[in-house]
């Protein structure tokens, strides 16, 4: 029967218990398997709190978790493993994480952003959700779309983005995200813009100086209604500013956050 093994320094997890009951009923929906006892009662996931100091990389840093699942030969495909590594990493990411949300990044998005920006993004996903015979074919997509930034000299790094299927190279997204809401814009501005003024917790506005999708009105607009926010703009920057300036977003993000 299955099992899973989790690792972790002791203290990782605040509830172990839940944990391990989250894990094994996703294996078990993963595997497909009926929901009968004999499956119910030999599914289960152990949780190893570990004492400081017995994990550690060549630096010395401990806060890594191990995840180890065994299963019946044969039990998982292909595709079911994928399956299993995605969503154990967001269980057990959830897991250990903080218990509230004590400080807000937002990256080039407000709630009154330009329109034209937002369908322009749509308008390059969807050209290209049949794929690209090759990772040169996607980097020059991008290239296109990102005319600001510094086309690098090997595509290899699309690879984080995208996934190989049937001899094809695919965005690593589902197609419904772009799908229009339902909903009414207005509306949903309204709620966005409450849901931002209600916060108590720090807030720091992040925008790509050379973005479409968040303009010098819209920052303007947002600080007037949550005037408690902090705003960085970088100036090498589109909207994708963690991708066109790292080095710059990183270093406000960080210094944000660590104080």
């Amino acid at each position: 029967m299955p099992m899973i093994d989790v690792y972790a320094t002791d203290g990782t997890f605040a509830d172990p218990g839940s944990l391990a009951q989250r894990l094994a009923a996703t294996l078990m929906r993963i595997e497909e398997v009926p929901a009968l006892p004999m499956f119910r009662n030999n599914t289960a996931a152990f949780v190893h709190a570990l004492p400081d100091g017995a994990i550690a990389n060549v630096e010395g840093e401990s806060d890594y978790v191990r995840v180890q699942v065994l299963t019946n030969l044969g039990a998982l495909d292909r595709a079911k493993q994928l399956a299993v590594v995605e969503q154990f990493t967001d269980i057990v990411a959830d897991a250990a994480g903080p218990e509230k949300v004590t400080k807000l990044v937002l990256v080039d998005v407000v709630p009154r952003y330009e329109k034209d920006g937002s369908a322009r993004i749509r308008d390059f996903m969807f050209s290209h959700v049949h794929g690209f015979e090759s990772l040169e074919e996607a980097a020059d997509a991008v290239a296109a779309y990102l005319p600001h930034r510094t086309k690098p000299r090997s595509p290899q790094g699309l690879k984080r983005n995208l996934r190989r299927r049937e001899g094809r190279w695919y965005w690593h997204w589902d197609p419904k995200f772009l799908t229009a809401p339902a909903d009414d814009a207005f509306v949903r501005e309204e709620k966005l813009e409450q849901a931002a003024i209600d916060l108590t917790i720090p807030i720091l506005l992040i925008r790509g100086k050379l973005s479409d999708v968040v303009s010098p009105e819209g920052v303007r607009d947002f600080l007037a209604k949550v005037p408690r926010a902090e705003f960085v703009e970088l100036s090498d920057a589109g909207h994708t500013a963690a991708g066109d300036d790292n080095d710059a977003f990183s270093e406000a993000v960080v210094q944000f956050v660590s104080r």
